[in-house]
Order: C-alpha cells, then sequence, then structure tokens
C-alpha cells in the first residue's frame, strides 16, 4: 500500500480536509458512479468528504481493489462507497469511485 493512500484514509477518518487536499495532486479526477468525472483537488477533497467523512456508524478501511490500492466505507459489514486509487509522484491522481448498491452487492467484510 502507497505510504499517500495511507495517509488519505487517516485524514477522511480524521476529516481533516487540509490534509485530505494535500494527499491530492492538483489536477486529480474522481470517477464516481452517478455523479459523473470531477476534476481538480479542491472539488474532489469536498466530493471526498461528503463520501467518506463523518458518517455516523461507518468505518472507513484501506483495501486491495481490482489489484489496486484503494479504501472502503463499511456499516454493518456492507460496503456503501468502495474506492480504487491511482498514484503517481507521491499523490493521488485519480480515484475511481463506487457507489452503486448493486455493485457493491459483492463486498463482505467476514
Amino acid at each position: 500500500m502507497h505510504p499517500v493512500v495511507r495517509e488519505f484514509v487517516e485524514a477522511c477518518r480524521a476529516s481533516d480536509l487540509a490534509a485530505i487536499r494535500a494527499a491530492l495532486a492538483a489536477e486529480v479526477i474522481a470517477v464516481c458512479d452517478g455523479r459523473g468525472v470531477v476534476h481538480g483537488a479542491g472539488p474532489v477533497s469536498g466530493l471526498v468528504a461528503e463520501l467518506l467523512c463523518g458518517q455516523p456508524g461507518t468505518s472507513l478501511t484501506v483495501e486491495s481493489v481490482n489489484g489496486s490500492d484503494g479504501l472502503a466505507l463499511w456499516r454493518a459489514g456492507q460496503a456503501l462507497v468502495v474506492v480504487a486509487v491511482d498514484v503517481a509522484a507521491a499523490r493521488i491522481t485519480a480515484l475511481w469511485i463506487v457507489l452503486s448498491p448493486a455493485k457493491l452487492r459483492g463486498w463482505r467484510r467476514g
């Protein structure tokens, strides 16, 4: 797992918007099912905060997502959000975000 991904997860757990943004490349993109593409560190950090930070009764874990670094937001053993992460030059360059319950049905914690 790339260190910036771990830092990103910790920033999300702490709802630290400045640290979330610092982990992102300036030209980062987020591709989110049902929401399209978001460009730039400011808008992407806002999207991340909305989806992953401060959700009551949830836990955020580091995961392998389709062979890439990633993370998942869980509630009661069910994945609510799964994110694959691309990294270059020690910054996150892309987030591939899955929100669709139908797509996440197979994601379970033991």
